[in-house]
């Protein structure tokens, strides 16, 4: 199946962690035997992902598919792939709904910085220097993780012409499959990063209560922000602050 569809040569075949020395050492003997030319340039084997420190297992019964995720806490499946491209693939990942709550709320506020802050600007070149660390740490076995940091390095970056960091964070995206190119909601999550350090400590920690569903705490601290002159709006993506 694989030399109908791909050649006999295959540049990337990916597996899992447990497949290394067994059946992927297989399919190298008969493939090269039988065709007499290297199989693969290049082996990606990932981790297993984890929930509660057990590896999901159609035996065990705790899979969960992306329909669970929508009804459980209406996540969009791009949540759930910015929580997995923010673990190295050779890294095990423990899932929790509270990792991705983060990261849904961390994606919505990369939607809100293209979508939002650079709504009415037209983009320009690629940034050269971003790109360079962007395309290293992609080159760098695969480093996703550091790709996102210079993500959200770029993203808050006020020394970059707004031209250049939409059009690099549009060519980023190109590669990272993040849904930055999809229209926001107007419910989509603002939490600002310009917000004083205690403001974004209270958002936090009132996110951090929710998900525990300490409803009183949750309550507290929204009276907390909002003498501080601050509301704060749940939505589906996440809290939306803004000064009263």
């Amino acid at each position: 199946m694989i030399f109908a569809t791909l050649g006999k040569e295959i540049d990337v075949h990916t597996g899992g962690e447990d497949l290394t020395y067994t059946h992927h050492n297989a399919e190298i003997a008969q493939a090269e035997c039988a065709t007499g030319k290297p199989y693969v340039h290049y082996w990606l084997h990932n981790a297993h992902i984890t929930i509660n420190h057990e590896k999901f297992s159609k035996s065990l019964g705790n899979g969960l598919t992306l329909e669970d995720l929508k009804a459980k806490g209406n996540f969009e499946a791009l949540d759930y792939r910015y929580w997995l491209l923010t673990s190295h693939y050779r890294t095990t990942a423990n899932f929790s709904y509270e990792a991705l709550e983060a990261a849904k709320t961390a994606r919505a506020r990369l939607l809100a910085t293209v979508q939002r802050e650079l709504a009415d600007i037209i983009p320009t070149k690629v940034h050269p220097l971003y790109e360079r660390d962007f395309i290293a740490a992609l080159h760098d076995d695969l480093d996703t993780p550091k790709a996102i940091a210079v993500m959200w390095e770029l993203a808050k970056d006020q020394s970059v012409q707004l031209g250049e960091k939409l059009a690099t964070l549009q060519a980023f995206n190109t590669l990272l499959e993040l849904g930055l190119d999809t229209e926001v909601s107007d419910d989509a999550a603002l939490v600002l990063d310009n917000l004083p350090a205690d403001i974004q400590t209270l958002v936090e920690e009132r996110t951090a209560a929710r998900i525990a569903k300490n409803w009183d705490e949750a309550d507290r601290l929204r009276e907390a922000l909002s003498l501080k002159g601050y509301a704060v709006e749940d939505t589906d993506t996440g809290p939306r602050i803004s000064k009263i």
